[in-house]
């Protein structure tokens, strides 16, 4: 692969510095949207025990569907907010915060590791070449759904930035051969797992070091000390696991039974092979067919790869790049719970490919048609390839300019209502603090008015969509409008986006 970017040093760092600048302005970019009453799903379940974690001073998560690192982590940048907070005079005491007050540095945590993970990419690819590493950087700080997760403060985020950190220096223990790189591979293998069992798959690469470079005198040495490596890695930043051993496996036992329900490999892959395809279109719908370039430059980036597997001095680095995304994509295509996030972990490789792919055809034209001006060529595949992801991205954040209805709701809420009232509401999302009194329930139809009223039920809040359709349960609606007061309604529209919500207030009898 002959293709390289002709920069001064200086040039080359700025433009790095740029690409990953990029990435964690999309990461940044509409990231309190939401905050703190309209938390995404699954961000209460880190935020509420790393809060119990610094209330109470017990660091058992009580909690094993996946490693307690992630919550750790959040546990600490909370820690340094509150001294930040308590410094500021926002409060006095523990006892005056809640998960609420958190989220926005927890997300900007997510952030920032999402941006840490471009360059990983970047130094990476430059086991290839120096283009190689700019393109596939580039990509990952484009990439729709690294941009989206990145946002909220879950799991996937870091999880993607341990796997491709394991890459990276998986991919320096083959240069270097000394066993210092296969534990420190294996120690951040082990951080993969420590934040989502999935990760565990991230010892793939280090051993497929010690396998196939010739510069790694002992193969057998270097394997054991990146399995040592996880263990150590894994048990230091999830010591629960060890220490409350009944709990961890009943936990994982617990969560295998959601994964493991019977499901088609092929189902599954079919569907992860449409969500990373539609990452390098415009989105869902009709512009799949935007993704083919990409997919046509990955796969040319993966047979670039096999083929370097019987080149000595690449066959460490190919066998890295191919082997760890390939049974990984296999692992989450067979388990009955699939989301498009789950296979965040392997975008970084994805762009790798693309990136070989797109310096593999430049070769190939720059050999084979002598009149064709091979760079334009490769910067317009580029081009070809970015314009998708990159538009969807920047329409993910701009959608997220306009508050939700519920967020909407939940402010109305905290304001205008005391925290002596209860209130029951069809809207999951909706998050206030501890002295409140707000119930999930997603049917109000559930109970009655006067079941209500016995609970001491004072609000209402439900989707006002339903009315538009007519069914006996609209008929039902529109009886529990007539005998309560509507005290606030949201619709979508320029300020909002979402369903239209209706707070109705409950008179007494």
């Amino acid at each position: 692969m002959s293709i390289a970017v002709s920069a001064s040093p200086l040039r080359l760092k700025l433009t790095v510095l740029g690409i990953v600048l990029l990435g964690l302005a999309l990461r940044l970019w509409t990231v309190s949207t939401g905050l703190p009453f309209t938390p995404a799903i699954d961000e209460p379940v880190i935020m509420e025990k790393a809060l119990h974690m610094m209330k109470s001073g017990d660091f058992n998560p009580h909690f094993f569907d996946y490693g307690g690192l992630t919550i750790y982590l959040q546990m600490a940048v909370a820690s340094v907010r509150f001294a930040e907070g308590a410094l500021s005079r926002e409060w006095s005491g523990l006892d005056r915060v809640w998960e609420g007050d958190f989220y926005l540095w927890a997300r900007m945590t997510s952030a920032i590791l999402g941006s840490i993970t471009v360059y990983l990419v970047y130094r990476a690819g430059r086991r290839w070449n120096v283009t190689v590493a700019l393109i596939a950087a580039f990509l990952a700080a484009i990439h729709p759904n690294m941009v989206r997760e990145a946002h909220f403060a879950l799991t996937d985020t870091p999880l993607t930035l341990f796997c491709t950190l394991t890459l990276l220096l998986s991919l320096v223990a083959s240069e270097d051969g000394r066993l210092r790189w296969f534990v420190l591979a294996g120690l951040t293998a082990g951080l993969a797992t420590a934040t989502k069992y999935n990760g565990a798959l991230a010892l793939l690469m280090p051993i497929c070091a010690a396998i196939a470079s010739p510069a790694v005198p002992r193969r057998a040495a270097s394997a054991i000390v990146a399995v040592l490596g996880l263990a150590v890695g894994f048990l230091v930043a999830a010591p629960y696991s060890l220490l409350d051993l009944p709990h961890f496996l009943d936990g994982f036992a617990s969560l295998a039974q959601h994964y493991n329900k019977s499901q088609s490999g092929m189902a599954g892959a079919t569907l992860y092979f449409k969500y990373l395809l539609l990452g390098f279109s415009f989105g869902s719908g009709w512009s799949a067919p935007f993704g083919w370039p990409a997919l046509a430059l990955f796969l040319t980036g993966v047979v670039t790869a096999i083929r370097q597997l019987g080149q000595p001095d690449r066959r460490a680095a190919s066998l890295i790049l191919l082997v760890f995304p390939a049974v990984y994509f296999w692992l989450i295509s067979a388990q009955s719970l699939i989301f498009a996030r789950y296979a965040l972990p392997i975008v970084p490789m994805i762009c790798l490919a693309i990136g070989i792919g797109i310096v593999t055809a430049h070769d190939f034209l720059r050999a084979n048609v002598a009149a064709l001006r091979t760079r334009e060529v490769a910067v317009a595949l580029l081009v070809v390839v970015a314009i998708p992801p990159a538009f969807q991205s920047i329409r993910f954040d701009y959608t997220r300019l306009r508050a939700g209805t519920d967020d909407a709701v939940a402010r109305w809420l905290r304001r205008n209502v005391g925290p002596e009232d209860r209130i029951v509401g069809e809207v999951q999302a909706i998050r206030l603090p501890p002295d409140f009194h707000y119930e999930y329930q997603p049917r109000l139809t559930r109970e009655s008015l006067d079941e209500y009223r016995a609970r001491g039920v004072t609000y209402l809040v439900f989707d006002a969509g339903v009315l538009a359709n007519p069914t006996s349960e609209a008929a039902v609606y529109r009886a529990l409008i007539a005998s309560t007061e509507t005290a606030k309604t949201v619709e979508a529209g320029t300020a909002y986006t979402g369903p239209p919500l209706t707070v109705l207030r409950i008179p007494k009898p």
